[in-house]
């Protein structure tokens, strides 16, 4: 793409690139699972986006292999009702992926972009620089099961009400938090404020990463040990995070 079809692109989007770690390994070993989560994927986002009662334009979502793309134009007049929703269903997405056996890493930013239409003006794709810097974020940055914020969006956040969504990492990387307060307050809402639920369900959360994290660390590999390394990264998250220290603290699935 030149230059000038670049200057073209006026349009801003909110751009997020998620990369399923573990899915191509299930493709092999449980198809059936890989394509269960795939299928529910879609239907999962917009439930937790709650597009139904929304008045704001829902994400639109491509799939590539173990790749989902998940995009919405950017509207400065409507930005915190319109990152707020996404950013808390990403962060869902992602406990969501754990109970699969699967983790993301990713990035999400905004960028130009512009849509490809089909002669019915039907959307057939979505094309731009963007591309480019959410798979540098996530392929040069990210590293572990995290995903990573483009500047331009983390500024534009940081004088928002999704700010409660963000945060600097352990190694000063800025990320969604996973398991920050806001999340721990969205479960509280969709478990109708009971909050043995919402225990019981951050607790199956960080069984299925220690287990994950103990199953390749005791293979010995070296593609093994990689792996297993993703989820320990993930495991001192959990437990160093606000979620961690409110429902795990002193519990014993908290303890290798």
């Amino acid at each position: 793409m030149g230059s000038d079809s670049i200057q073209a692109l006026k349009d801003d989007y909110v751009f997020c690139y998620l990369d399923i770690l573990g899915l191509k390994q299930a493709f092999k070993d449980d198809p059936e699972k890989a394509y269960d989560y795939l299928i529910r994927f879609r239907e999962n986002f917009l439930k937790w986006f709650g597009h139904d009662n929304s008045p704001w334009p829902k994400p639109e979502m491509e799939f590539f292999s173990d790749t989902i793309i998940i995009y919405t134009k950017y509207d400065a007049d409507i930005f915190d009702n319109l990152i707020d929703p996404i950013l808390a269903s990403v962060v869902c997405a992602f406990t969501n992926a754990i109970q699969y056996d699967f983790t993301f890493r990713g990035s999400i930013t905004i960028g130009k972009a512009k849509k490809l239409a089909d002669e019915d003006g039907d959307c057939t794709g979505i094309v731009g620089p963007v591309f480019e810097e959410v798979y540098l974020l996530e392929s040069q940055l990210a590293i572990y099961p995290r995903i990573v914020l483009g500047k331009k969006l983390r500024d534009k956040i940081q004088s928002s009400t999704a700010k409660k969504w963000i945060n600097t990492d352990m190694d000063g990387i800025d990320q969604i938090d996973i398991f920050c307060r806001a999340h721990s307050e969205l479960l509280s809402k969709m478990n109708d404020g009971n909050d043995r639920k919402t225990k019981d369900f951050i607790t199956e959360i960080a069984k299925k990463i220690e287990d994950k994290y103990d199953e390749h660390s005791n293979k010995n590999t070296p593609e093994s040990l990689k792996i297993s390394s993703k989820w320990g990264y993930l495991l001192q998250y959990l437990r160093q995070s606000y979620i961690g220290e409110v429902y795990l603290n002193n519990d014993s699935s908290s303890e290798q």
